[in-house]
């Protein structure tokens, strides 16, 4: 059981370092007003930037 709570709060934190990559990193807060189909080819690259962002700062803290 405790061993599931730890995998649990390990994913955690890394949604947590994709989310904050994502909107940090990538600043996608600023794409609020732009028209939905910008929006879905903005998304699909920056998620997959966020994604790279967050490997390489997870890369770096090991």
């Amino acid at each position: 059981m405790a061993a599931h709570l730890v995998d649990w709060y390990r994913a955690r934190c890394e949604v947590e370092l994709f989310f904050h990559a994502l909107k940090n990193g990538c600043q996608v807060e600023a794409l609020q007003l732009t028209p939905m189909a910008r929006l879905d080819r903005a998304l699909a690259l920056l998620i997959v930037v966020a994604w790279r962002i967050a490997r390489l700062m997870r890369l770096g803290r090991a």
